[in-house]
This record gives C-alpha cells, sequence and structure tokens, in this order.
C-alpha cells in the first residue's frame, strides 16, 4: 500500500505524540478487552486525538455471547474471543462525558458503528 506506515501496538499503550491525529477508529476491538483495558484505550485514544477529531468505533451490537469447549483444555471459551457485547447504551457508558454521538449506522456484518466526537480535553 503506497503511503501507509503499520504500527503494531496495544490500544493501552499507544505509541503517539498527544493530540497527533485528527480522525481515528477503533474497528471491532471492545468486544474481545474487560472493561479495564476498554477504558484505558478509550484514555489513551483521547490522548492521541486532536481537539475536535473524531473517533469512529465499530462494536457487534447486541451479541449472544456464545460459548464453545477447548479441545485441547476442556475449559468452556467465548466464541470469536468475544468476552462482552455492546448497545448504545454500553457504549455511551464507557466514554468519556465530552464525547458526542453524532451518527449511528448498522451495517451488515459491521453491526454497529457509532462515530463521536471528540471535544474538549479528557483528565
Amino acid at each position: 500500500m503506497k503511503n501507509a506506515d503499520f504500527i503494531q501496538a496495544s490500544i493501552t499503550h499507544l505509541p503517539f505524540k498527544d493530540g497527533s491525529f485528527g480522525p481515528a477508529t477503533l474497528l471491532e476491538i471492545f468486544e474481545h478487552l474487560p472493561n479495564a483495558a476498554v477504558n484505558k484505550g478509550i484514555a489513551e485514544v483521547n490522548r492521541v486525538l486532536k481537539s475536535g477529531g473524531t473517533l469512529i468505533v465499530s462494536v457487534p451490537y447486541k451479541e449472544k455471547i456464545t460459548y464453545t469447549r477447548c479441545i485441547h483444555c476442556g475449559k468452556l471459551t467465548p466464541l470469536w474471543g468475544h468476552i462482552q457485547s455492546f448497545d448504545e447504551n454500553k457504549l455511551k457508558k464507557l466514554l468519556p462525558d465530552n464525547y458526542v454521538q453524532t451518527e449511528k449506522k448498522n451495517l451488515p456484518n459491521v453491526e454497529l458503528i457509532y462515530a463521536i466526537n471528540y471535544l474538549g480535553n479528557f483528565h
């Protein structure tokens, strides 16, 4: 891909300066993380977004978490590694108050895209 750099990093420790990005996306990440990691990730994304930047979040919508038995250890394991499900209210509660929903889309195979504008600073 021309003019693209790829960096592997943890959502809880983003290797970028404060205010580095105008837009940012979090696509199909939160359902794999416990709330503590989601909260830290949101704080990190908030830190690297410019004031007035846009954050687009995509999560499975009202997914019923399904478990399967691991063939190796016999323990119940969440299918696809999804440990939690979201709807508008749950996602809104995870985001700081300075995030304002500007648009919501339900798309096949993506389920929910939640577009949020960042207003002000999060401390």
